[in-house]
């Protein structure tokens, strides 16, 4: 599994457990994986309604994984009175995350967060950017510059236990 994880990040396109392994643990932070979500598609808004009520869990951040197309991945971060929807590729009309997760519109208002004009992403890089974004909200990680094979290289220093944010 290690190899296949080191080789989607080397190619950019990350594997789920890629991800995972590469979010380290935060207090407070309650981390629903892809596959956790995916499984969970027709009740996750009421996984994530129950942990935000939960008094020792501050955040609850979701890694989605949309189908396409285009296939990629995306990330949600809920507090306790805020939605804000993380997508590095353009997302017309907002369809996503409702084309795919339509529960979540049960979760209240959601912000659509819309990067700065140099920080759209190929969808390639989508996994790294949710990672990237992981660290930024919760280690304070400076990440809005790195593209393709800086971010990739950065994701695996996280995926190899390296906090280094440099």
């Amino acid at each position: 599994l290690f190899d296949t994880d080191v080789d989607t990040i080397r190619q950019g396109y990350l594997s789920d457990n890629a991800i995972k392994c590469s979010l380290e643990r935060k207090e407070k932070v309650y981390v629903i994986d892809s596959a956790v979500a995916t499984c969970y598609k027709d009740s996750l808004a009421a996984l994530i309604t129950v942990l935000r009520d939960e008094p020792d869990i501050e955040d609850v951040f979701v890694v989605l994984h949309f189908n396409g197309p285009p296939e990629h991945f995306a990330c949600l971060h809920v507090k306790k009175s805020s939605l804000v929807y993380y997508d590095s590729l353009r997302n017309y009309k907002n369809q996503r995350p409702f084309n795919e997760y339509p529960g979540l519109r049960d979760l209240g208002e959601m912000e659509f967060h819309v990067p700065a004009k140099d920080e759209w992403q190929v969808e390639e890089e989508c996994g790294c950017m949710v990672v990237l974004r992981y660290w930024q909200l919760f280690h304070n990680a400076k990440h809005n510059k790195l593209r393709v094979k800086a971010a990739r290289n950065q994701v695996l220093k996280y995926y190899n236990g390296d906090n280094n944010n440099e």
